[in-house]
């Protein structure tokens, strides 16, 4: 014989109902504010922070028109005239291709400042052969890497003991040489590995240049002394030549190091 489970007798009549509480909005239930602050915290693998929307800058697509206007325009006449319309976005292109118009060149557009992790001054800054980045040398002998569309850093290399005071890139985009304040000089691959380090002058060396169409380099300490050496497999760490009497301590233009590298040239085969 079964019996049925029934509830324990009642003092007082409570009927029974379909008793159903109000909903709560999905937008307003406690668990869903919770997913949204977890949805805004990225890992990056050291700790959590919040996602931030980056403004972007992109330039390619004014150099991709420019280099397709380069096969058909000829010389300055052929220039289209850009229109103050939304519709000729597409027609802008960098300032090397508008020559003509010197008021392309100045910049009245704030854009960002961006700021390493440790303060210090920046000495020397070069772009990447690429176009896509940014190498800072700092007077804390590091370099940082920075993205040139977001305005981010990257990486950061500590690649001198000493605050870094000349940066430059071959012509055939290979090879980078540095040179710092203790007078080192230091040879850098595409992918930021030394590949040589020697100590040029016992002074700070100001700026360093490559020779065009030739495997040397020069260097230009603090005092009024221009050294040559050689960049073949950075083998040669002795000066081939040096030249005085240059006074001042101002950074050379590529036809004065140019001049320099033939009298230094002339000077090492005598």
């Amino acid at each position: 014989m079964a019996t049925d489970i029934t509830s324990p007798p009642r003092f007082f009549h409570m009927p029974r109902f379909q008793h159903q509480a109000p909903r709560q909005v999905f937008y307003k239930r406690p668990d869903f504010a919770q997913q949204q602050a977890m949805q805004q915290l990225t890992f990056d693998g050291k700790r959590m922070r919040k996602a931030v929307n980056r403004k972007t800058i992109d330039y390619n697509p004014s150099v991709i028109r420019y280099l397709e206007n380069r096969q058909w325009q000829r010389d300055q006449q052929d220039l289209r005239a850009i229109q103050p319309d939304a519709g000729c976005y597409n027609d802008l292109v960098p300032p090397i291709g508008m020559l003509n118009n010197p008021m392309n060149a100045v910049t009245t557009k704030f854009v960002r400042t961006s700021t390493n992790k440790v303060k210090c001054p920046v000495f020397v800054i070069r772009w990447t052969p690429e176009g896509r980045r940014l190498v800072t040398g700092a007077s804390s002998g590091e370099f940082t890497l920075w993205n040139g569309l977001t305005f981010n850093f990257e990486t950061i290399l500590q690649a001198h003991d000493s605050p870094v005071r000349a940066m430059t890139w071959s012509h055939n985009d290979m090879w980078m040489l540095t040179a710092d304040h203790g007078g080192y000089v230091k040879y850098w691959q595409s992918n930021m590995n030394n590949v040589k380090m020697f100590q040029a002058h016992k002074e700070a060396i100001r700026e360093a240049r490559f020779i065009p169409h030739l495997p040397f380099s020069v260097v230009h300490p603090s005092r009024s002394v221009l050294a040559c050496f050689s960049s073949c497999v950075c083998s040669t760490t002795r000066s081939l030549a040096t030249v005085a009497g240059h006074t001042g301590m101002r950074s050379h233009s590529l036809a004065e190091l140019f001049l320099i590298s033939l009298v230094l040239l002339f000077y090492s085969q005598i």
